[in-house]
């Protein structure tokens, strides 16, 4: 059986992320692809399911061209942490979201303004993750060495 075309695993990965975004209401800022907002019908698992897909495929191609679909690795971790935060599922919303923080730092910024975080905003572990709105994360202090900074001690 001869091999499928080089661009097949880039159409399925396309027709995988068309679907996902297509089954949940709602959209981002973010230009490269929209955040999904989950219905009350029940469209989470079937969101998931896609986005979880598009991951793989992604990462796969990935491996053969990081500098490309990187960033499409990242963007993919960050929507499914969308998800769950949405679901107010702490814990695996703050998984796949550091790990898009770890490919692409600058989602650390976005994820500030972003509503799809505000269910678990005040979590103490998404505050260490994301800092302030100054960049600060917590118990890092901003380095000024006073001691009125979680991390700090005085000059």
């Amino acid at each position: 059986m001869p091999s499928p075309p080089a661009s097949t695993g880039l159409v399925r990965c396309l027709r995988v992320w068309t679907c996902g975004v297509a089954m949940v209401a709602g959209a981002s800022e973010h230009p490269r692809m929209p955040s999904p907002s989950c219905s009350p019908r029940g469209k989470h698992e079937d969101a998931e399911r896609d986005y979880t897909e598009a991951l793989e495929i992604r990462r796969e191609l990935a491996t053969k061209s990081p500098g490309c679909y990187r960033p499409d690795v990242a963007m993919v971790l960050f929507n499914i942490a969308c998800l769950h935060a949405r679901q107010e599922n702490v814990d695996v919303a703050i998984k796949y979201l550091s790990q898009a923080i770890e490919i692409e730092e600058t989602l650390r910024g976005e994820v500030r303004d972003d509503a799809d975080f505000d269910a678990i905003r005040d979590n103490f572990r998404f505050k260490a993750l994301i800092g302030d709105s100054n960049g600060n994360r917590a118990g890092k202090g901003d380095g000024d060495g006073d001691a009125g900074d979680p991390g700090e001690t005085g000059a």
